[in-house]
């Protein structure tokens, strides 16, 4: 369930977004910082301010927000402090100008997504130089830099980069003894500067939870070696205490998860139960002012400030996905949805309820728009699960949530094309509908005209043609395929001439979602073999390890 890095990828279909012109954009380092005014990198900071800081507070960006025409000079100078500037910036070094620098670049990407490039430009310059100071001697800065460029790879897209960058902040944390109570003391004097070095800590200790979960990769923080008397977070920052206490639960769920290989992905009953308590009593934990009022429940205040919105729905999301987490082995097969329909029926409930979260932010704010790449994690484990659900037992689960299913798809639809998630479901879904399209699913229909669709993004479909496939048993026989040539059952990946290299189709895309939910809603088999060529037993063992191997796809998208 790694993620890949993606390239940046070029616009295909014109329902996508589209990319300004070349000549609107300033494509490099140099010229954006030419051009750019202090007004721009005041924009570009409050946008990190209210987007990032806000949850992860180990920065305190005002600073750099009330000296940006220095900042902008320095910049200008290769990130050099002239000396009419030092006695009005006597509190930054070169290291500020290189956080200053990282914090533009994660602003200019989470307001406008298609300025990758640009983004990347800026990162770069500050990339090269972080290599250069990676001495034996390590100071928080150096720990603040790392984190912050971690960040910045998240919302780029390169979820194993920010993993892999993360860690090395994690490790350099060790370095510097901010996992011990005593260091902490030793090493920071006065007050101010040893909270900071707590914060900085703890926010490194969440997004080495986070990012490990979204890789599924190893922490780089072990609990046992981080001292129980270690200060937490003070009571200024509420979320990040909360947050604290989801990273120990994030511990005790990693611990609980089978090993990769193991023969069983079961978690036992009991397990999951208790870690199901304790994450109730987290979220009960929670301050009254922190706590998400449901739509559902009609308790939405019309108004409210957009920041306790935004904290408010990753706490109640985070909440939900950890028990998606403790769940979901009871729908990989339909085997375990009979033998514990409560517990399978549960876990679609908290995807269900998931979705309806997020269509209303999405409804009623900017939020999900301006934070994709959290958001659309949360939409793309809640899609996997109703899709686990109706792929093994269509007639439980489709009628139930056939209407929450539409309204992902239409949050679907409008998801940036550039976007990380989006990509992966892009990948998992077209291989998976190209797949199914060549072993001969029938034609969709458009229910509102009554005429036929698209039939999964418009791949031709030419029945009754004859080709062999490998049927996982050691046997090769003749299929009904579109195409004459082999197709190896175990062997689903696309040629990168084909559309591995494109972009995502977002219309397209929503379209194919739900034609594939029909699809498994109608109990179509994934084969369809020449009749006679197998026997019954054959033709069984066949699709049953087909709708395994598809199983196991939309399992590693939770």
């Amino acid at each position: 369930m790694g993620v890949p890095r993606f390239d940046s990828m070029p616009p295909n279909g014109a329902q996508s977004p589209r990319e300004e012109p070349l000549s609107g954009r300033l494509m490099t380092d140099l010229s954006f910082w030419d051009h750019c005014t202090a007004s721009d990198v005041i924009k570009y900071l409050v946008i990190f301010q209210e987007e990032v800081q806000s949850v992860y507070p180990f920065i305190d960006i005002s600073e750099y927000i009330a000296q940006s025409k220095g900042i902008l000079q320095a910049i200008r100078n290769g990130g050099l402090l002239m000396e009419e500037d030092e006695s009005t910036m006597s509190k930054l070094c070169s290291k500020d100008i290189n956080l200053a620098r990282v914090a533009i670049a994660t602003g200019i990407i989470l307001e406008e997504p298609s300025k990758i490039e640009l983004s990347t430009a800026i990162v770069n310059s500050v990339e090269t130089i972080v290599s250069i100071i990676l001495t034996p001697r390590v100071d928080l800065k150096e720990i603040q830099l790392t984190s912050l460029l971690s960040i910045y790879y998240f919302h780029s897209g390169e979820e194993l980069l920010s993993w892999r960058t993360i860690g090395i902040a994690a490790r350099k944390s060790l370095e510097l003894g901010l996992h011990r109570k005593r260091s902490l003391l030793d090493n920071f004097k006065d007050s101010d500067s040893r909270r900071l070095a707590a914060r900085v800590f703890w926010c490194v200790y969440i997004l080495d939870r986070q990012w490990s979960f979204g890789t599924t990769l190893s922490f780089a923080l072990v609990e046992k070696e981080i001292d129980p008397e270690l200060p937490k977070p003070d009571e200024e920052y509420p979320y990040l205490q909360c947050m604290v206490g989801h990273g120990q639960l994030c511990s005790k769920i990693w611990d609980a998860l089978p090993p990769l290989g193991s023969a069983s992905q079961s978690i036992p009953d009991n397990i999951a139960s208790g870690q199901d308590l304790c994450i109730q009593d987290w979220l009960n934990s929670i301050p009254p002012y922190l706590r998400l009022h449901h739509p559902r429940l009609g308790l939405t205040p019309q108004r409210q400030p957009r920041l306790s919105h935004y904290l408010r729905a990753l706490l109640y999301l985070r909440g939900n996905h950890t028990r998606i987490l403790i769940y979901r082995h009871h729908l990989i097969s339909t085997a375990s949805i009979t033998a514990s329909l409560r517990s399978a029926l549960l876990v679609v409930d908290i995807a269900q309820d998931s979705i309806q979260v997020l269509v209303h932010l999405h409804a009623t704010t900017d939020i999900y728009l301006q934070q994709q790449n959290v958001f659309n994690d949360f939409l793309l484990s809640a899609l996997a699960v109703l899709f686990l659900a109706v792929c093994h037992a269509p007639e439980t689960f489709s009628a139930l949530y056939q209407r929450t299913f539409s309204e992902a798809g239409d949050l679907v639809k409008d998801l940036s094309r550039y976007n990380i998630v989006s990509k992966r479901l892009w990948r998992s879904i077209r291989d998976m509908i190209r797949r199914i399209k060549v072993f001969g699913f029938l034609q969709t229909t458009n229910e509102e005209n009554g005429v036929p669709g698209e039939d999964f993004s418009g791949i031709a479909d030419e029945q009754n043609k004859i080709a062999e496939v490998t049927t996982g048993l050691g046997e090769t026989v003749p299929m009904s395929t579109p195409q004459t040539e082999a197709f190896t059952f175990g062997d689903i990946s696309m040629p990168d001439t084909d559309l591995a290299s494109s972009g995502p189709d977002m219309f397209h895309m929503r379209n194919d979602l739900l034609n594939l939910f029909n699809a498994f809603e109608q109990g179509q088999q994934f084969l369809q073999p020449i009749q006679g060529t197998l026997s019954q037993e054959e033709e069984f063992a066949m699709a049953t390890e087909q709708r395994k191997d598809i199983s196991m796809r939309f399992q590693g998208l939770i």
